[in-house]
Formats: structure tokens, sequence, C-alpha cells
């Protein structure tokens, strides 16, 4: 019977390229069946403890409001002349309410503490007929006073029901900061179902009911999980983690468009695939310089062995060339080589500790300083560098205490950015923050020393310059709105952002009050408004007080 026996080199060779093959081709297999869903099952995980995660906190500032509002009840039981001053210093509520339970006075005030009505109290009195309806507490619905959307809390008093008009801009700085994919979002709605923040802020003024969606329902109900859902939104099939927030039965949403994971799965499987291919030739040609390689060494330890077999133990071993595995030669020291090999895997690990021990201590330290910075940053808006509205109050605060002592005068620029949405829906939200930023910048490189710029809300901005006259505040307006009107953004592309301001003017005269800074706040809106039907890209002044 004829037989056939293979040189070692040739088993070699095949045995190698059949073991590099192997794994390439499961790997490949692997890839092209469960990337995707390894991709779906990942982001369900994620986008389910997103949802999770935001809820936690929405529901703790939630609970942190209701004890603020029952010790401001309390308060108001026991110590009615302190209520004023601790109103002003609580930071959860917009505006407060007193409502009598009998036939009493209803009262009202707004963030610092003023009263906004006294003895007839219209606003009071509106709040006092709208408020009474216990079906509107912890949902939100349009304030009766300025019309925007507010969720009010409520705790009864000896003298009546406190009512407090919650300041949603927590939440909606926690939702609107939270970013993932291209698309993906938070949307948070109220226990039945009404929006209470949405990237469409239209959506969020009109308080956009969509408590039929089955996740929202799912989500009232007391569940978490992960749904697939069509968004009118976005136009798009969506998936979406959603949870519910404990103690309310708010929702908690972060949706994703799933293009975004088919289309990255398919660029990882195309990579995939191309990595394979090249590894599979890449493998055959290490096969077959291994097979050489190894098969040379191994025939010099055979010759060895022959040597011994024929009685010559005198260095029967020859000595491998340089270039022969380290593993044939290290037969003849093999408990050496194994103590080495000990000692090396315990010094790595003790370097290994060491580098571990140095970035949890520089983690420490870059987040110490972090928190630093935030707690400096608290009066600033992030986007703009401009004060917020916590530093404008402050602001308005500080001219008051130095008004009371020497009253003087100054002025108010109210403006916005003319036609803002039209820019956000033809170049991205993206662009639109770069166009906020872009403002903010001209106005800080033009303000005098004593002036503030503040970003009031959106794309309106506020400068308050004190000793400034109306007509040098006009003037100051006027070279502010043909400065940016002159100094386009440039965008993609080579093209540019047009950018003009509709402004109004007001001013002050004999002191300041946080009542009368919020009056000349309105009347510098009409004057923008006014502008703005005039044709936009332009200055109003109205008389000051």
């Amino acid at each position: 019977m004829r037989t056939w026996r293979p040189s070692l080199m040739l088993v070699l060779i095949v045995a190698f390229a059949l073991v590099a093959a192997t794994p390439i081709a499961c790997i490949t297999l692997w890839l092209h069946a469960g990337i995707e869903g390894n991709l779906m099952n990942e982001v369900q995980d994620k986008n389910e403890l997103l949802a999770r995660n935001i809820a936690t906190p929405v529901s703790e500032y939630l609970r942190a409001a209701r004890g603020n509002l029952k010790v401001l009840a309390m308060l108001a039981s026991r110590h009615e002349d302190a209520v004023g001053s601790a109103i002003r210093a609580q930071p959860y509520f917009e505006q407060v309410w007193l409502l009598p339970g009998g036939t009493g006075q209803a009262l009202a005030w707004n963030v610092h503490g003023k009263p906004l009505s006294a003895a007839v109290g219209d606003d009071a009195a509106i709040a006092a007929r709208v408020f009474s309806n216990p079906g509107r507490v912890d949902t939100v619905l349009h304030d009766p006073i300025n019309g925007q959307p507010t969720v009010l809390l409520e705790h009864a008093t000896p003298r009546g029901m406190l009512v407090g008009a919650l300041d949603l801009q927590p939440l909606r700085a926690l939702c609107r900061g939270i970013h993932f994919g291209k698309h993906g979002h938070c949307v948070i709605t109220d226990g039945k179902g009404n929006i209470v923040e949405h990237p469409d802020s239209q959506w969020v003024r009109e308080i956009k009911n969509i408590s039929a969606w089955p996740i929202v329902k799912s989500g009232m109900e007391g569940h978490h999980g992960v749904m697939r859902f069509y968004s009118p939104f976005l136009l798009k099939n969506m998936i979406s983690g959603y949870a519910s927030v404990p103690g309310l039965h708010w929702v908690v949403l972060t949706p994703q468009p799933l293009s975004e994971l088919t289309v990255h799965a398919k660029n990882l499987l195309r990579r995939g695939l191309t990595v394979a291919l090249a590894g599979l030739g890449l493998a055959w040609l290490l096969a077959s310089g291994l097979g050489i390689w190894l098969s040379r060494s191994l025939r010099q330890v055979l010759s060895g062995v022959q040597k011994v077999h024929c009685g010559m133990y005198s260095e029967p071993f020859p000595r491998l060339g340089r270039i022969a595995p380290r593993e044939i030669e290290a037969l003849r020291s093999f408990g050496v080589a194994m103590a080495k090999s000990v000692q090396q895997a315990m010094q790595l690990k003790d370097s290994m500790n060491e580098e571990l021990e140095r970035r949890v201590r520089a983690a420490t330290d870059e987040l110490e300083a972090t928190n630093a910075r935030l707690a400096a940053q608290a009066q600033l808006d992030e986007l703009t560098g401009l004060f917020n509205r916590r530093g404008m109050w402050d602001t308005v605060a500080r001219l008051t205490r130095n008004d009371a002592a020497t009253p003087g005068k100054g002025s108010l620029i109210l403006f916005d950015v003319d036609q803002f949405k039209k820019i956000n829906d033809e170049h991205g939200h993206a662009t639109g923050d770069r166009v906020l930023a872009h403002i903010a910048r001209l106005l800080l490189s033009d303000i005098r020393e004593g002036d503030s710029a503040i970003r009031f809300a959106g794309d309106e901005f506020i400068i308050l310059m004190p000793h400034c006259n109306l007509e040098t505040a006009q003037r100051r307006a006027q070279k502010v709105c043909e400065r940016v009107a002159a100094a386009p953004l440039p965008v993609e592309n080579g093209h540019a952002v047009n950018i003009t301001l509709s402004m109004g003017v007001t001013g002050w005269e004999g002191g300041l009050t946080p009542q009368q800074f919020s009056e000349m706040l309105a009347r510098a809106d009409q004057a923008m408004y006014q502008a703005k039907h005039g044709g936009r890209n332009r200055v109003v002044v109205t008389e000051g007080i």
C-alpha cells in the first residue's frame, strides 16, 4: 500500500494557514450576522439607563421644590412679615400666590418676594380663579399672568392655599444638555402626557399633549424600558428609552433615530469585512514564513535528538540561530524561565497599580477644578459667556441697593435676533448657537465698564447701562445694530448667515427697584416688537420712568 508522508514544513504551512483563516472567517460571519443586533441591544440598554438616570434628578428637583413650598407655607402661617424675604431667597419658584380660604385678599409674589398685586390684586384674583382647580396641580399649563408654560405646586396654610409656579429652567437645562448620536435628544412630559421640555420650542409653548403615544402611556403607568415609534417631529422611526419619574408619573424619553444605528452598523460591517479580507491575505503570507521559520528550528532540534540517540552527549544540541524561536531554546531551562515570567508579571502588576493610582489622583484633581469652575460660572450663560437670568437679577439687586443710597438713572436695551427660527431651520441648531455666541462676542468687545450684557432667554439679549441717558443709549443701540448687521457669520461652503437685530430702548431715573425693572422690561419688549413690525433691523425708543 502506497503511503504519503508530507514534509514538516508543508504541514506547518497548511496548519498555520488554517488556524489563521478559521477565526477570520468566524469573525466575518459574526459581523455579518450579529453586529446590527448587538448595536441595537447596546443602544437599548444605554437609552433606558439614560432615561432612568434623568428621571432621578427630575424627581429630586420636584421633591425639593415641594419641601421648599412646605417651608414657605409654615413660614407664612407663623411669620407673615418674613414671607417676602424667604421667597426672594428660594431657587425653585418663579412666582408664589397665597390664595385665601375665605373672603380674604389674594396675594402674589414674584421670585424676588415683591408683591405683584396689592389691594385690588388683578393678577392675584386671576390666579385665584385659575388655580382653584385641583386638577391643574403637578401638571404643565399656561401661566394666566404671562401665558408661559408652568407647573403649579400647592400646600395648605391656615390662611388658605400657597401655590408656587415652578421654575422649569433647571429641568430644561438638564434635558437640553443630553446629546447622543446626531439627533438623539431628551423629552419630558407631565403625568397627563403634556410636553414639559422638547427640542421643538413650538410644542413646548403649545403644551402639546402626546399621551396617545404608546411609549408615553407606558411611562405614565409607571413602567420603564425601550420602545420604537414614529416621530412626527423628526419624521423618522425612532428607538427610545423611557422611564417614569417616581411619585409623579411624569415620563422621561431619550429617543434616537433608528437610521443612525443602521448606518453605523453598515459602516462597521463594511470596515470589518475589509479588515477581514486584508487579514486573510496577510495570514497566508505570515503562515508561509512561520512554517519555514519553525521547521528550520525543529530540524536542528531533531538533529540533536539523533546525536543523543547515537551516543553523542557532548553538546548534542547545536546552538540555534538568532532568529530561532525562544520557546525551543527555553526547553533546556524551563524552570528558570517560568520564575522570570512570574517575576515580570508581578512587576507589571505593581506598575499598573501605580499608574492606576496616578490616574485616579489626576481625575480627582481635575474633578475638583471643574467643580470650582462651575461654582464660579453659576451666573454665566454657558453658550455665550454673558450673564444668565440669575446674574441679571443679582445685577439689578446691586443697582437697587446703590440707588437706594444715591438715586441715579440708567437705560436698558432689549433685543433679539430677527428670524432666528428661520436660521435654525435652514442651518441647524448648531449654527444658531454660533450666531448667539457671535453676537455675544461683539457685545463684549464694545461694552462700557460698568455695563452688563445678559442673555435673557433664547435669542433675547439685554444691555443694562447705569448712568446712561436715553439719547446716549439710543446711539449705542444703533451702533450695536449696525455692527452686527455688518458682520455676517461665515458657515460651511463659503456662505455666511446675515444677522440683524430688533431693539427696544427704555430707561429709568430717580432710583431702580425690581418692580420698576420688570415694568421696564415690558416697555422695552413692546418697543422691540414695534421695531419688528416696522421692518426689523432697527431701534425703537420708549420713554423711561
